[in-house]
């Protein structure tokens, strides 16, 4: 499955519980600003493939005919190389609904072979083999995920897309990025996104994904290339590639008065053997 076509399924669908020590992301020499589109995403491909897990902070949100979508923020931990989407996987995000303004503020963790759910609100957790445990917030917490990053080819589809352009280069929290912007090939729906690549490590620190109106009738090749109704937009901060954890952070401890369902049983307390009497 193609990465467009694996985000667009999973756009259908806190206080750290967990220590850590984080590499830095990996520096790079850029040799002066570049100017070829194409370099930089050939050079983005090459550094982001190097990368086994990330750590994030990163916000979520959409705009124009996708601002229902969720706004997310929060700390992203991935890891496990797939071609088929997120493998092992930690949000720990709130989410707010940008229709009802109810926030929900969950974690959503995989090892990839099971899957948890804390509800915050709730006060429970929920694990299972099935991602469906994830429920509606669990899975639409993924899309803060940069799949990229795990993925064995990550910018193949905007090195062979329709066309690629350099438009400047922005700030994303404290990194000075390469922001480029992409017509993909009509095999991917000749979609459009823009990327935005650190300047020294050419890792991706954010992207924004619009939404085009499908194509009305006597467009021809000289018609005007429809312009965008919505996106929905990625950025991240605080990138650290390769960290290191004191604890797993793919499994889950059951918070202290929280209810646990699914999933093995608790272990329970041994009884003391009875005296003859």
């Amino acid at each position: 499955m193609r990465r467009w076509a694996a985000f667009a399924v999973a756009a259908g669908l806190a206080a750290s519980c967990w220590a850590q020590k984080s590499a830095p992301a990996a520096t790079g020499q850029s040799g002066g600003d570049l100017s070829d589109p194409k370099e930089i995403l050939k050079k983005a491909d090459e550094a982001t493939k190097k990368v086994k897990s990330v750590r994030y902070m990163g916000e979520f949100h959409g705009t124009g005919s996708n601002e229902r979508a969720p706004q997310m923020s929060g700390a992203v931990i991935l890891s496990g190389e797939s071609a088929q989407g997120l493998s092992k996987f930690r949000f720990e995000v709130k989410i707010k609904d940008p229709v009802s303004n109810l926030t929900q503020d969950i974690v959503a963790v995989s090892n990839g072979d099971k899957y948890w759910l804390i509800d915050h609100n709730k006060k429970t957790v929920e694990e299972d083999i099935d991602p469906i445990v994830l429920g509606q917030f669990g899975q639409r917490a993924t899309l803060i995920g940069m799949r990229e990053f795990i993925h064995p080819q990550p910018f193949n589809d905007e090195i062979t897309g329709q066309k690629a352009e350099l438009r400047g280069i922005e700030k994303i929290g404290n990194e000075e990025c390469y922001k480029i912007w992409v017509k993909y090939s009509q095999e991917n729906g000749g979609q459009e996104a823009t990327w935005w690549f650190g300047k020294k490590d050419f890792l991706p620190r954010g992207v924004e994904r619009f939404s085009l109106p499908p194509a009305g009738p006597g467009g021809g090749e000289n018609a005007p290339p429809p312009k965008p109704t919505g996106s929905v937009i990625l950025k991240i901060t605080e990138l650290a590639t390769d960290p290191t954890f004191t604890t797993d952070p793919f499994t889950v401890v059951v918070p202290e008065g929280y209810k646990k369902t699914g999933g093995a049983p608790e272990p329970a307390t041994p009884k003391e053997p009875e005296k003859d009497k």
